[in-house]
């Protein structure tokens, strides 16, 4: 899967700074959609959801610290 990186500075054509303060949610969300829809790529809230992890409980009682199990790693 391909992604790309959108650099920019925070500097207007006027020389002003551009307020940063919650830019994600007021510009970078609203245009990362629409981007998204306009080229029928992967959309990146649903894309969070699938790739939930979780972890499986072990048995503590047969753990042997210090000693790898045969078969699960390699030399």
């Amino acid at each position: 899967m391909t992604h790309c990186h959108i650099v920019t500075n925070n500097i207007q054509r006027d020389g002003k700074r551009i307020d940063l303060h919650l830019l994600g949610v007021r510009k970078s969300e609203p245009a990362r959609k629409e981007i998204e829809e306009m080229f029928g790529l992967v959309k990146a809230e649903g894309r969070k959801q699938k790739e939930s992890f979780s972890l499986n409980p072990i048995d503590v009682g047969r753990v042997q610290y210090g000693k790898a199990m045969k078969g699960r790693f390699t030399e």
